[in-house]
């Protein structure tokens, strides 16, 4: 009973509060990792790399053509000064 917490009396129950005891995974160390929890690790954080390397040129390319779409609908040229640009920038985002 010394290991229990105080207990609360709702009524006509009594409430018992334990403090949970949770053990160590047994795959954790904290050596370095080998062999395939290594192999999975690396495609984890490699997986994680490119999705941010794809929100990050979603977000500039989304940007880059709310500026084209602003430009052409500015201007009533079929081709107007700076359209050349924004569509060079894009590319150039699209390339890497």
């Amino acid at each position: 009973m010394a290991n229990k917490t105080p207990t609360k009396d709702a009524g006509n129950i009594e409430i018992t509060y334990s403090p949970i005891t949770l053990q160590q995974s047994p795959g954790y160390t904290s050596k370095n990792l080998t062999g395939l929890p290594r192999v999975a690790k690396d495609i984890a954080a490699d997986v994680y790399n490119s999705v941010q390397k794809w929100n990050d040129s979603h977000i500039q390319g989304a940007s880059i053509v709310k500026q084209i779409v602003n430009l052409k609908c500015n201007n009533k040229k079929k081709y107007p000064n700076g359209l050349e640009e924004l569509i060079d920038e894009l590319a150039y985002l699209r390339g890497n």
